[in-house]
């Protein structure tokens, strides 16, 4: 009997060892810098639309407030994009700095004053 007692308590107190010993430091992960969120956008310069891949949303500029959607209206054409990286859940916080980085091209530009009536399909 008194064997069974020292085996019993030895195997309890063994798995509470081992419990005490993984729960050392919890919160030890938080020392570190803070790391910010990045969210992944394709931007259309041509037409200053951003999409957000993992959602399936575009955002566009229409008269003068931002719109988001599925898709985007008729109207606008997409055509070359780039990637970026933004700190924003909203990609238009951000607009002015990404406009200057990659502006319109210089051939849309033009013909858009030359067709400024065509609706592009």
């Amino acid at each position: 009997m008194k064997v069974r007692l020292i085996i019993l308590t030895f195997a309890i107190s063994s798995v509470l060892g081992l419990v005490g010993c993984y729960v050392e430091h919890p919160h030890e992960y938080a020392r570190g810098p803070a790391v910010g969120v990045s969210y992944s956008y394709v931007y259309y310069p041509d037409a200053e639309v951003y999409f957000e891949p993992h959602r399936q949303v575009y955002y566009w500029s229409e008269g003068g407030s931002w719109r988001s959607g599925a898709r985007v209206p008729q109207n606008i054409v997409l055509r070359s994009h780039v990637t970026v990286a933004l700190d924003s859940s909203v990609p238009y916080k951000h607009h002015d700095e990404v406009r200057a980085k990659y502006p319109r091209q210089k051939q849309e530009e033009e013909h858009e004053q030359k067709h400024p009536d065509r609706d592009h399909q």
